[in-house]
């Protein structure tokens, strides 16, 4: 017989679902508020090239889709694998809901600094 306990166990580990639930409500804030810096600046830039720049909703979440998701898969990473990170390498902080805001804000630029480093736009969808 599958015990569901230990499956839960397994795959949410020491968080219950809804620390999962109210870390990602920060995290997602954090994304957002990254994603809308990084907005600014594109407009901004357009601005001094004297490019007319036009903010479009669609648009905006289509080409973000990828790089969202990317954050969420890390940080529910991050979150389920934190207890044995903390034990490897002595990290004094426990997880709370600031650190969800600061994964969501910081985790975001890492993946933007891969990206234009590398020249690998895997975090965007391409655009036809």
């Amino acid at each position: 017989m599958i015990d569901k306990q230990t499956i839960y166990q397994y795959i949410f580990g020491n968080s219950t679902l809804e620390f999962y639930i109210s870390f990602y409500i920060f995290v997602v804030i954090g994304l957002i508020l990254s994603m809308l810096l990084h907005l600014s600046g594109k407009k901004n830039r357009d601005a001094k090239q004297g490019k007319n720049f036009k903010f479009n909703i669609k648009y905006w979440l289509k080409d973000n889709f990828n790089r969202f998701v990317t954050n969420i898969i890390v940080v529910f990473i991050l979150i389920r694998f934190y207890d044995e990170l903390k034990e490897a390498t002595n990290v004094q902080y426990e997880l709370n809901m600031f650190l969800g805001f600061v994964a969501g804000t910081s985790l975001d630029r890492v993946i933007m600094f891969i990206r234009n480093k590398t020249g690998i736009n895997a975090f965007q969808t391409k655009n036809k």
